[in-house]
């Protein structure tokens, strides 16, 4: 339902390439370590969780322009950590933690979530909409999962981790949080928008974790209980920089 306008494209490709570059960041931080090592910089470096935190946790704060962006932003997140971070993590698993960019694109265009979006996108674009029962059964499936993220976070969460797992979980936490509350910041004084839409991409680059992101990494071979951690973690710093970033900004 949302019109995609042009500033809510520009929107879209600052989303992408907040996603690519903390990406990257964690291919780097990955280099040279154990494949479990690496899926978890992969998944949970980059990618956000919106649906699940960051738009219940701003109702009400923020304008529907605002609401707007972060639906928007939120097709970055997941064309990005469904899409892009799943291929890369299935290459380095299947190639001896190397990276092939054909085995890099099969996968991202043969994922149901990648092809979904892309149509989605297409069909707004065209002003074509889909029918209410699609829409209202869909809503159906989809309230499922805030419980399933929680029930996936819960099954893998291991409080008690050897030191050199606690190294990881504040490796990631700490690079992170200072890398995106430094762009969040940069695109707020940078950025030529509208106030409301500054302020919610601003505070947008401050959520937690992709809800996911252990699932994901435990599915890809690498260590779900310190994804877990760094997931469980990344929620109250989130609403305390969240929180503080609006009371200032």
């Amino acid at each position: 339902g949302v019109v995609i306008t042009p500033i809510l494209f520009v929107c879209l490709l600052v989303g992408l390439f907040v996603n690519t570059l903390l990406l990257v960041l964690g291919i780097v931080l990955g280099k040279n370590k154990p494949i479990e090592e690496k899926i978890i910089y992969i998944f949970s470096v980059n990618c956000f969780n919106i649906g699940n935190f960051a738009i219940p946790f701003l109702t009400g704060l923020i304008s529907a322009d605002g609401f707007a962006l972060i639906c928007i932003f939120d097709i970055s997140v997941a064309l990005m950590c469904y899409g892009v971070n799943v291929a890369i993590a299935s290459s380095f698993v299947g190639n001896n933690g190397t990276i092939k960019i054909k085995d890099v694109c099969k996968k991202i265009f043969t994922s149901p979530v990648f092809i979904t979006y892309v149509l989605l996108i297409i069909l707004n674009l065209a002003n074509i909409k889909l029918p209410n029962l699609v829409l209202n059964l869909t809503q159906v499936i989809g309230n499922s999962n805030a419980f399933i993220s929680m029930l996936c976070i819960g099954i893998l969460f291991k409080f008690k981790l050897e030191k050199s797992k606690w190294i990881i979980v504040l490796k990631v936490l700490g690079i992170r949080l200072l890398i995106c509350l430094s762009l969040s910041l940069i695109l707020y004084f940078v950025l030529p928008l509208q106030i409301d839409l500054k302020i919610a991409l601003s505070v947008i680059l401050l959520a937690p974790c992709a809800g996911a992101a252990p699932a994901l990494t435990e599915g890809n071979h690498g260590d779900g209980s310190v994804a877990a951690v760094i997931n469980s973690l990344s929620i109250p710093l989130s609403m305390i920089l969240m929180s503080t970033l609006l009371l200032i900004l």
